[in-house]
């Protein structure tokens, strides 16, 4: 699948590696590796401060990348720090 200019980030944080190498794998993110893309999405979640957000960051606590799970982790208290400010 191709996932034009702009790829939502629930589609970057739900990839499957067949999904990933047929998107990106011929893009400079595909040597990079899909984990690094959904660590850089999951901070993104968190910064956005939705609320929509919280399922797939917490999906994501249990992925086997550390720091996957460290951005879900830091993305879910900064949506709980967002959400004390407003």
């Amino acid at each position: 699948p191709r996932v034009g200019t702009q790829p939502s980030l629930e589609m970057v944080m739900k990839l499957t590696n067949k999904d990933f190498q047929a998107s990106f794998g011929h893009t400079p993110a595909g040597w990079r590796g899909k984990k690094i893309l959904q660590r850089n999405a999951a901070i993104n979640l968190g910064n956005s401060g939705s609320r929509r957000a919280v399922p797939l960051l917490q999906e994501a606590l249990a992925d086997p990348s550390k720091p996957v799970r460290i951005s879900a982790e830091w993305g879910l208290a900064r949506i709980r720090e967002l959400d004390e400010i407003r």
